[in-house]
């Protein structure tokens, strides 16, 4: 299940590849699932994504952001801002949620 999930990722970045190749503002992909299967919870499926801002140049650095919240609250779109400006300056951020406190306890918040 872990290689499809990887899967899933790289079709996603590859496919933001292909999106900024034309120019222009960054790419935003939106709601991309880092868990897949069938025995996700609705929980999983509502939390376990990523947003991805892309520049324009094809070959970039990526950096992973996780929001702050202390693992009880937040949300990936606390990092739109900063994903748009690294973006524009030739950086990509894939910015995560995950499940949080106290619907989940540790470790289930990081795997």
């Amino acid at each position: 299940m872990k290689d499809l999930t990887a899967w899933r990722i790289l079709g996603a970045m590859v496919l933001g590849w292909a999106l900024v190749a034309r120019g222009g503002e960054p790419a935003v992909l939106r709601n991309q699932a880092y868990k897949a299967g069938a025995a996700l919870s609705d929980y999983e499926r509502e939390r376990c994504l990523l947003d991805f801002y892309l520049p324009t140049n094809t070959a970039f650095a990526t950096l992973v952001w996780f929001h702050g919240g202390g693992l009880t609250g937040g949300d990936k779109s606390s990092g739109e801002a900063l994903g748009r400006m690294l973006a524009k300056e030739g950086i990509a951020l894939a910015s995560a949620n995950y499940r949080l406190s106290p619907r989940v306890h540790f470790p289930a918040y990081v795997e």
